[in-house]
Parts: structure tokens; sequence; C-alpha cells
């Protein structure tokens, strides 16, 4: 079986395992631990928990170099759900 590189298409535990090596998300929890920070540096809930606002770290960049921006977020998010 080939590892998809690619989260969008990770179809298995073992797929998302070696993807976490690889890629960033807004935040991170491990062994049922806390939720830490990653892209985001603070978050908060909204509408009894039904909306979370992300404040996005200011430092974080692609591997090119390039800074990573709300947009590109949601563009991850829309395409995760098939909305791109």
């Amino acid at each position: 079986d080939m590892v998809s590189f690619d989260p969008h298409y990770a179809i298995s535990a073992y797929d998302n395992q070696h993807n976490q090596l690889f890629y960033s998300v807004l935040v991170k929890q491990q062994d049922k631990g806390p939720i830490r920070p990653d892209l985001a540096e603070r978050w908060e809930s909204q509408d009894n928990g039904n909306r979370y606002v992300f404040q996005l770290r200011k430092d974080v960049q692609f591997s090119d170099g390039k800074p990573v921006n709300a947009k590109d977020v949601v563009y991850s998010l829309n395409r995760m759900m098939g909305r791109s």
C-alpha cells in the first residue's frame, strides 16, 4: 500500500501518522492531553461552541518562505470537505 503525502487523501491512520511529520495544523492534541497551539496562537469558542475563531501565528510560513494566511487555511479546509 502506498502512503498518501497529501493530507486530503489520507485514508488510514498510517497515512495520518506520516503526514503529521510534514504538515502543521491549527491545534494539536496528543495522547488525549491538552490541546496545544500549532498554526494558531490562540482561539476562542463562539455561539455555544458552534463556531471557533482562530488567530494565526505571525511567523508561520510555507516551505518556500511565503507567509501562511487565513485564506490558505480556509482553502485547505474547503478542499478537505470537498468544496474546492
